[in-house]
């Protein structure tokens, strides 16, 4: 399809843009995210992640689909023999995929998880936000919105790095009538939610524009 690039100055620009599919790993844990089952995450369907192309300010949606299975080849040497010799080892590797439609021009991807619409991209950083109210559904443990994360490439492949930490809070088994709990920074300049810029790298960093100090969990 050919789109005309809103943000571009002077006469209108346009570009195809061609249907991709993504992989998405999440740092060490590979072919996790987005529901928490402590220690580990997984995607779920439905999920989304916004895809900048570098051709509009505005994110491309890309949604979960089937894992994608690829073929990995290793070498490995026993240390026990005389004179170790390396050997390769084929292996499968299933990662978690995405489809979507991006710029066919497109040279870098940026992404963000999760998918927010109103999310942009200048200069290198992602402007997204984290609200400070989240809900938590029923027979779950977290916000989604919580699970903040970010990646850049330059193939198909997106390899996710956590923006945020978390705070566990446990619920004693004999305390009824809890509708909210809410984490307050010990300081106003302890940012725990809000609107921010997040440099994309391999140790992100979140710089709050209007920042929060209070998260309201409800169920």
């Amino acid at each position: 399809a050919e789109i005309t690039d809103p943000n571009a100055p002077g006469t209108e620009q346009t570009y195809n843009k061609v249907d991709v599919v993504l992989t998405a790993t999440l740092e060490s844990r590979i072919g996790t995210k987005v529901t928490l089952d402590f220690p580990n995450l997984a995607w779920e369907d439905q999920d989304q992640i916004a895809v900048f192309d570098g051709k509009n300010t505005a994110p491309n949606p890309f949604t979960y689909q089937a894992p994608v299975v690829e073929d990995e080849t290793t070498e490995e040497t026993n240390p026990e023999e005389v004179t170790p010799a390396a050997v390769a080892v084929k292996s499968s590797v299933v990662r978690p995929s995405f489809s979507g439609s991006i710029a066919e021009s497109a040279e870098e991807l940026y992404a963000v998880y999760p998918y927010n619409a109103n999310a942009t991209l200048a200069d290198g950083k992602i402007t997204t936000t984290i609200p400070h109210e989240q809900v938590v559904p029923e027979g779950g443990n977290i916000d989604k919105s919580a699970l903040l994360c970010v990646a850049k490439t330059t193939s198909d492949a997106l390899a996710f790095k956590n923006v945020l930490g978390l705070v566990k809070v446990t619920v004693p088994a004999g305390m009824t009538g809890i509708t909210s709990i809410s984490v307050e920074g010990a300081n106003d300049e302890d940012v725990l939610a809000g609107t921010g810029a997040i440099t994309v790298s391999e140790t992100p960093s979140f710089v709050a524009t209007d920042a929060k100090n209070r998260v309201t969990l409800t169920h």
